[in-house]
């Protein structure tokens, strides 16, 4: 992520709950405040439990681009669901698949070499 964000801007859209982004926060930085996912060159995290949407449900993605006046046409959403990857596509949304496990950056340049 850090290496991605020195030449595009990053925004997580996760299914998660207070509980969980809780112990991650506290996990990676104790109780400082801190974004958990500032250190990686993150923009902003969106998460379901303050967005009140929850993927793959439309409003989730519908509410990003609002709020960060996306351009679907020019927007990447990665996610290593498919049923995430499709509908972020049904929205027009150019949509990559990151299977488990492998090296997203080689795959990511791979991705962005056919444009």
């Amino acid at each position: 992520l850090e290496e991605l964000s020195q030449s595009y801007s990053l925004y997580i859209l996760s299914n998660t709950n207070y509980t969980h982004m809780s112990w991650v926060r506290n996990f990676l930085y104790g109780n400082y405040g801190r974004s958990a996912f500032e250190d990686w060159g993150v923009t902003k995290a969106y998460l379901s439990h303050e967005l009140g949407a929850r993927k793959p449900d439309r409003e989730s993605y519908e509410k990003v681009l609002e709020m960060e006046k996306m351009n679907p046409r020019e927007t990447l959403f990665i996610d290593d669901h498919p049923d995430n990857i499709q509908a972020a596509k049904a929205l027009g949304i150019q949509s990559f698949w990151h299977a488990p496990g492998k090296e997203i950056t080689s795959e990511i340049e791979d991705y962005l070499l056919q444009f």
